[in-house]
C-alpha cells in the first residue's frame, strides 16, 4: 500500500491588475509560489509518495461604466485564479490549455497573461458605445444597473496520479438572480491528459452508471429513488448522464448537474459523490489504476 501525505509550506505569488487591465506579477524570490510536497516514510515503513507543485493566485478585476438607453449602467469583470504552473514532472500545458479553454472560451490557445488580459477587455454583448474604466471599488452598491462577471478556478484535488479543478463563473446581467455554471476537470499526470468519461468508464457501462448516480442522489435528497419529485427535481427520473465529472481530493468520482439541469434554481448546483467501489466493475484499466484500485 502507498501512501500520500501533502504538506503546504509556502503562500502563492499574488498577480494583481494594473492600469491598463492586464494581470502582472511582482517580482518575488526564486521560491515564491512554490507548495513543497514532504517525503518521508509511515509508521510500518512504507513509502510515503511526494510531488512537487508551483501555482501562481491570480487576482483580477476591471470595472467599465457607460450609457445604456439614457441610465448610468456598470459592469465588472473579476477572476481569482489558483493557476498551475508546475505538477511534478508532468508535462501540464494540456491542462493550462483546457482550464483556459473551459474558464475563458475566447481566449481560448492563449498563454494565461494574455488570455486573462484579454477576458477583462471582453465586454461584448453587454458594454454597448463609448465606456470608461474605473475602479471596482468606484461601481455603486445600491444601482440595479450594475452587472458583473466572476471566474474563479480552484483546485479540488491532488495526489501522485492526478490533479482535478473546479471552474465556477457566476454572472449578472439584472433580473432576480445571478446565475452560476461550473465545469469540473480531472487531469491524469501519468499520462498527460484530461481525465474523460471514457477514460475511467468502459463502452457501454452508461445506464449502469446512471443507476448508481440515482441511487446515490436518492440517499443525498433523502426520497425514494425514481420520485425525485419529492425531492424538488423536476423529474421523477434522471434520464441522462450529469454534465460534469471529476475526482476529488479523496479519491471519490463527484458527478455534476448544472443550476436548472434538473432541478430549479432554488437547488443549485448538485453534486453526486459516488465511490469507487461502487462503479468498480464498470472501470477501464486506466480508470482502475486513476483511483487506486
Amino acid at each position: 500500500m502507498r501512501h500520500t501525505l501533502f504538506t503546504l509550506v509556502s503562500g502563492l505569488t499574488t498577480a494583481l491588475v494594473i492600469s491598463i487591465g492586464s494581470c502582472s506579477q511582482p517580482s518575488t524570490p526564486a521560491s515564491a509560489g512554490i507548495t513543497t510536497v514532504v517525503s518521508g516514510s509511515s509508521s510500518d515503513g512504507e513509502t510515503i509518495d511526494t510531488i512537487r507543485l508551483s501555482s501562481t493566485l491570480i487576482n483580477c478585476s476591471r470595472s467599465f461604466a457607460f450609457t445604456l438607453d439614457g441610465e448610468q449602467c456598470y459592469y465588472t469583470i473579476s477572476t481569482l485564479a489558483d493557476w498551475p504552473t508546475q505538477i511534478g514532472s508532468t508535462n501540464i500545458k494540456e491542462l493550462q490549455d483546457t482550464l483556459i479553454a473551459a474558464a475563458m472560451p475566447s481566449q481560448r490557445g492563449l498563454d494565461i497573461e494574455t488570455a486573462m488580459t484579454g477576458f477583462l477587455n471582453d465586454t461584448a454583448g453587454i458594454v454597448s458605445g463609448p465606456a470608461t474604466i474605473i475602479t471596482p471599488s468606484s461601481v455603486p452598491d445600491t444601482t440595479s444597473n450594475a452587472w458583473s462577471l466572476d471566474m474563479q478556478i480552484d483546485r479540488t484535488g491532488l495526489n501522485d496520479r492526478y490533479v482535478s479543478y473546479r471552474i465556477t463563473a457566476t454572472s449578472y446581467l439584472g433580473g432576480a438572480h445571478p446565475n452560476t455554471v461550473e465545469t469540473p476537470i480531472s487531469f491524469d499526470l501519468d499520462e498527460g491528459h484530461t481525465v474523460t468519461m471514457s477514460t475511467l468508464f468502459v463502452n457501454g457501462s452508461s445506464d449502469a452508471l446512471l443507476k448508481i448516480i440515482s441511487a446515490n442522489l436518492a440517499r443525498q435528497l433523502g426520497c425514494p429513488d425514481g420520485e425525485f419529485k419529492k425531492g424538488n427535481l423536476f423529474n421523477d427520473t434522471l434520464t441522462s448522464l450529469p454534465s460534469g465529472m471529476s475526482i476529488n481530493r479523496n479519491g471519490e468520482i463527484v458527478f455534476t448537474y448544472q443550476q436548472y439541469e434538473i432541478a430549479p434554481y432554488s437547488e443549485g448546483i448538485i453534486r453526486i459523490k459516488v465511490s469507487p467501489m461502487q462503479v468498480e466493475k464498470l472501470l477501464t484499466p486506466r480508470g482502475r489504476a486513476l483511483l487506486g484500485l
